[in-house]
């Protein structure tokens, strides 16, 4: 079923970079996902902090909105792009890129559709 796998992935993107969010100065991370993309988001600081979100979108919803998602791409396929992603915005924490100043930070990139 798509909901387990969405879940699934969103267990391996917490396993896989969670660590190393903390490493770098992060307060906590959490991947999420719906019927229509999967998202990741890396926390700074305590509630209200600052906060770097990304998301892959993979399926469509077409109007009336109660109407089943259009999927264009696996979530296999979106957690990859987002796992490019995530890779990326720690890579350039720990090269010494400071983390957002202030509110949430969103990265762009990957299957937006």
């Amino acid at each position: 079923m798509e909901h387990e796998a969405i879940r699934a992935a969103c267990e391996r993107l917490e396993e896989a970079f969670g660590p190393r969010a903390i490493t770098v100065g992060a307060s906590g991370v959490g991947a999420w996902g719906n019927s229509t993309s999967l998202g990741f988001e890396v926390r700074f600081g305590e509630r209200g902090g600052r906060i770097w979100q990304s998301f892959i979108k993979y399926a469509r919803r077409r109007l009336p909105v109660f109407w089943p998602a259009v999927p264009f791409q696996s979530v296999e396929a979106a957690e990859e792009d987002l796992r490019r992603e995530v890779d990326e915005f720690l890579s350039q924490l720990e090269a010494g890129k400071p983390p957002p100043a202030r509110g949430v930070w969103l990265g762009f990139g990957g299957s937006r559709r």
